[in-house]
């Protein structure tokens, strides 16, 4: 990660606020990402993103979690939008354990080569994962 990268990161979550859709609002719009796209990379549907974001919903942390690795958000912001989804990372759960770490080091990945990255580790959590390829 260069210089550049880290300053825009931080820059986004400065900018932040503790509203779950206005939070989720800017951080699709720096992505330059639609609810659309966001649905179709994690086969969520686009009703239940608009639910989530709107706070119309509680969003299980499985499903927030697959829609902040399918906007590739940074690790920090992705924990931001967690909390303000009412939801928490658990260091007691190894599902938990292994969001975190994905959040963390391999947020730029895709969908499907996180899946395959917790199969080969032997993660069961890549059960969750959907295994479509974008």
């Amino acid at each position: 990660m260069d210089k550049e990268q880290i300053l825009e990161e931080a820059r986004i979550y400065r900018t932040l606020s503790n509203d779950l859709k206005d939070s989720w609002i800017k951080v699709l719009k720096w992505k330059k990402l639609s609810q659309a796209e966001l649905s179709r990379r994690t086969e969520i549907s686009e009703r239940t993103i608009s639910q989530i974001i709107n706070g119309e919903r509680i969003g299980t942390v499985d499903s927030i979690v697959m829609m902040c690795l399918a906007a590739n958000i940074p690790g920090d912001i992705s924990e931001h939008l967690i909390r303000l989804s009412g939801n928490i990372l658990l260091l007691t759960n190894e599902d938990h354990i292994m969001y975190r770490y994905v959040l963390q080091n391999r947020y730029n990945s895709s969908l499907s080569d996180i899946r395959q990255f917790l199969f080969d580790i032997g993660s069961e959590t890549y059960i969750k994962f959907p295994a479509i390829s974008w």
